[in-house]
């Protein structure tokens, strides 16, 4: 029988008093067992310590750091892991139930899976069960890639051997840094990707690229730099006008 692979899970926090709690426990009360949650904190002056005190318990490690932004606090982090998956889940966003460990970790008992992709979903304000849209990730294509395809952060799952063979996040990149690590990952590993049609993760509407649509363009004008420097050729004008109307599309 094949050992049962163990999951990272790494949340990177900053002044989340309001919000850390609701992660933590989203993971602590999970039926899968085989897991740490690892918290890197980047010097936060609110409650935020207090309460990951609070809550801590053996599978939860806190980590006291400095950073240079989000990017480089993930992969600080990551330094820290043992598991065999690793999974990035933000201080204000929450795992959708409490199987979504265990589901995961079924997907990744096939052999060829490296890569497992799946869907979240967004809501505003405190009440996590008032879901207001989906993002539900089409099957994988390397083509597609060109067309704007790629999965949402949170639902995203790799092995280690992925996470440490691309050498994590690219600093070039102040926003798009995961989308940049999402797209260099599925397309090293193209027959590698698994795509689940099951919700894994809960976001909370608002994020630092979920905003303006001059903010948009501007982190689009990046990604489109992010697939020049993977060999993906975009026209950067007609990538950008279909990523803007495939956001307006997931808010319909």
């Amino acid at each position: 029988m094949a050992r049962m692979k163990k999951l990272t899970i790494i949340t990177v926090s900053l002044n989340s008093e309001d919000t850390i709690a609701d992660t933590v426990k989203s993971v602590r009360d999970q039926t899968f067992s085989n897991y740490e949650h690892i918290v890197f904190d980047g010097g936060s002056t609110d409650k935020t310590l207090a309460i990951l005190e609070d809550l801590k318990h053996p599978k939860l490690q806190i980590i006291n750091g400095r950073d240079r932004g989000i990017y480089d606090a993930m992969n600080q982090a990551w330094q820290f892991a043992s598991g065999d998956i690793v999974q990035f889940l933000n201080s204000d966003d929450i795992l959708n139930d409490n199987n979504v460990l265990a589901v995961v970790s079924k997907a990744f008992e096939k052999e060829h899976v490296q890569i497992l992709c799946t869907n979240i979903a967004y809501f505003r304000g405190a009440l996590s069960n008032q879901i207001y849209r989906f993002w539900s990730v089409p099957k994988f294509d390397s083509e597609k890639v060109r067309r704007g395809w790629h999965p949402p952060h949170p639902g995203f799952f790799c092995t280690r051997h992925v996470f440490e063979a691309l050498g994590g996040f690219d600093l070039r990149y102040k926003i798009v840094a995961d989308f940049d690590f999402m797209v260099r990952a599925c397309l090293h590993y193209k027959n590698n990707v698994c795509v689940a049609n099951f919700t894994s993760v809960r976001m909370r509407a608002g994020g630092v690229s979920d905003a303006s649509v001059l903010k948009t363009i501007q982190n689009n004008i990046d990604v489109c730099r992010s697939l020049k420097r993977n060999d993906v050729r975009v026209f950067a004008p007609v990538y950008i006008a279909r990523r803007l109307l495939q956001k307006i599309w997931q808010k319909i």
